[in-house]
């Protein structure tokens, strides 16, 4: 059964196809073809705010939000982190391939995050303590997976960006192959298609044409 239909472009007429999309609770926010995201209340069905300004050309390939931040992807190079509550944009990432994905991940210290790797219960159950649930939305990053071998983090309190481009960039030693893909042709750039964070252990996943990889980060 269809509780809601949402129709993109209201302001423009015709918002295109819907690229990317994320929702929690009532809150609903879309990134469309014409490069503009828009913020829903899945309660009603309309749209509500528009981010446009200092946006995308063209097509949102990807999105994510939080509490403070909407972090947009897209055809034309650029990554732009948005101010959830003044919607305004904050920061534009201009890479050189289109984004084909990206992830907000909380990072955590190296010795924190080892401590949750282990299982002091006994139990098999991880928890992470109070205190640094508290702290971790001062320690959150981006990570960026473009059309070409190129993987990027990026800071949304600073934005400070850093660029990985030599088999991802990152040294062997913190690389482990989870599956072996069909190996590339000749000349080939390996093209990253999907790129996942993995909260508190300070892990990224990466699909690409030469295969899956798990990152320490």
């Amino acid at each position: 059964m269809c509780l809601h239909r949402f129709t993109v472009g209201l302001e423009s007429g015709d918002g295109g196809y819907i690229g990317a999309l994320q929702f929690f609770g009532s809150a609903l926010i879309t990134g469309t073809a014409d490069g503009v995201v828009r913020l829903w209340d899945r309660r009603t069905g309309q749209s509500h705010r528009a981010l446009r300004d200092c946006g995308h050309s063209d097509s949102i390939t990807c999105l994510q939000f939080d509490d403070n931040y909407i972090i947009s992807g897209s055809l034309d190079c650029s990554a732009v982190i948005w101010d959830l509550r003044a919607s305004r944009a904050l920061d534009r990432l201009k890479l050189a391939s289109p984004i084909t994905s990206l992830q907000l991940m909380h990072y955590l210290p190296p010795h924190l995050a080892a401590s949750l790797n282990t299982d002091h219960t006994g139990t098999g159950a991880v928890t992470v303590p109070s205190s640094t649930l508290q702290s971790l939305q001062q320690k959150t990053l981006i990570w960026l997976a473009a059309r070409d071998e190129s993987i990027h983090s990026w800071n949304p309190n600073t934005f400070e960006h850093i660029s990985y481009t030599s088999d991802h960039g990152l040294s062997d030693n913190n690389r482990r192959y989870l599956q072996s893909g069909p190996a590339a042709l000749p000349g080939a750039t390996p093209t990253v298609t999907r790129i996942r964070a993995i909260d508190g252990r300070n892990k990224i996943i990466t699909a690409a044409s030469d295969g899956i990889k798990i990152w320490d980060v």
